[in-house]
């Protein structure tokens, strides 16, 4: 898994490299014939080339480049300022989105939080989208930090939301920020 932190600009640049992939027809071979499989597709990452998983032929891909650019776009639109870490690994991306000038005081026990958000993004079908509010805290004088999800929305790839996916995501983060006060 490779991780770098990065700022929302160049992470928009980053995501033009981001890996593709596209549905394939599966095939079953047994001895010397051939059967198309009628319930099922392959998702076929392009830039690597090689299987990422069997979806059902219901399942829309939409590409990693899509999701970060919607999250990005919504981010940008509500004038959060944010910074990004992005990790990457096999037919993956993670994205922890910092709100470095959100933060969450508990003066009861004098713990402070900044806040943020998560975005996964999967072509193995394993998470496919999925979008959480994350806090986090300093744990020790040495700098080590703590991140707590909170809870994770998972989002299923569709057709449609292919063509509603930015103003999805900025409901979801409005939703989140108006949903605990605390986050405002």
């Amino acid at each position: 898994m490779t991780n770098e932190q990065i700022s929302l600009a160049e992470l928009g640049n980053k995501a033009m490299s981001f890996d593709r992939a596209d549905m394939r027809d599966l095939y079953v071979k047994k001895e010397s014939e051939e059967y198309l499989c009628k319930r099922h597709m392959g998702v076929w990452n392009i830039d690597k080339s090689v299987l990422a998983c069997i979806a059902p032929k219901s399942y829309a891909v939409i590409q990693h480049r899509t999701a970060a650019e919607a999250i990005i776009d919504a981010i940008t639109s509500l004038n959060i300022k944010a910074t990004a870490e992005l990790k990457t690994d096999k037919h993956s991306i993670l994205i922890d989105f910092d709100f470095p000038d959100v933060k969450v005081e508990l003066s009861e026990v004098g713990e402070s939080f900044t806040s943020g958000i998560r975005l996964v993004s999967d072509y193995a079908e394993t998470s496919g989208l999925q979008i959480a509010p994350r806090l986090t805290r300093l744990v020790c004088s040495n700098g080590m930090v703590v991140s707590q999800i909170i809870r994770a929305r998972r989002i299923k790839w569709t057709e449609q939301l292919k063509i509603e996916l930015e103003g999805i995501v900025d409901g979801i983060l409005k939703d989140i920020i108006s949903s605990d006060q605390r986050l405002i």
